[in-house]
């Protein structure tokens, strides 16, 4: 499985801020795709492809805590690190 996870900060003052980059790119390509978010387990949404083994990530967590989101993916998907990609 491949994991895109694009980091940005929830909320409204931050929509369009450069720090949420990360999330403009992950939201983009959900659009594309027909990909729907839903919420996880842990301090992120998710959105996975169904026919490929894609999935994106945003933590909720905001930037300076991210790693608290992707560390959560990691064991509950049991990825490698070479699995993913932080945007």
């Amino acid at each position: 499985m491949i994991v895109f996870i694009g980091l940005g900060n929830v909320g409204n003052q931050y929509k369009w801020t450069k720090h949420n980059a990360g999330f403009w790119v992950i939201d983009e390509f959900a659009r594309r795709k027909k990909l729907v978010f839903n919420p996880a387990k842990s301090e992120y949404v998710f959105a996975k492809h169904k026919s490929k083994q894609i999935l994106l990530m945003k933590p909720t967590t905001g930037m300076n805590k991210s790693g608290i989101a992707v560390k959560s993916i990691i064991g509950e998907y049991h990825l490698l690190i070479s699995d993913i990609y932080v945007l």
